[in-house]
């Protein structure tokens, strides 16, 4: 299942959900918990292109370079739905081309 950072990280317009990634990662959220497919909270917030949580995820140490069950990476997941600036963001920080 997923965790509550995962669940804060699917969505892109709502600060109220960010005020929750913020204060679950105060509170020593697993920043790399997988899902039932692998997919880290990373993972959730490039997919929708919450580029915040992105920001605030790999501020605490997310794992830029960590596949999902698929083989895919954050980076992956930022790129095949179109997300704006989040891959160049996994990019500048980080991530396997």
């Amino acid at each position: 299942g997923k965790t509550a950072l995962h669940l804060a990280c699917e969505h892109k317009y709502s600060a109220t959900h960010i005020d929750a990634i913020k204060l679950l990662l105060r509170h020593s959220a697993d920043l790399d918990a997988n899902d039932d497919n692998g997919n880290t909270p990373l993972h959730d917030a490039a997919a929708e292109g919450v580029e915040e949580a992105v920001k605030l995820l790999l501020d605490y140490g997310a794992e830029v370079n960590v596949p999902n069950d698929d083989g895919d990476f954050p980076l992956h997941s930022s790129t095949r739905w179109i997300q704006a600036d989040v891959p160049q963001l996994l990019l500048d920080r980080g991530a396997d081309p």
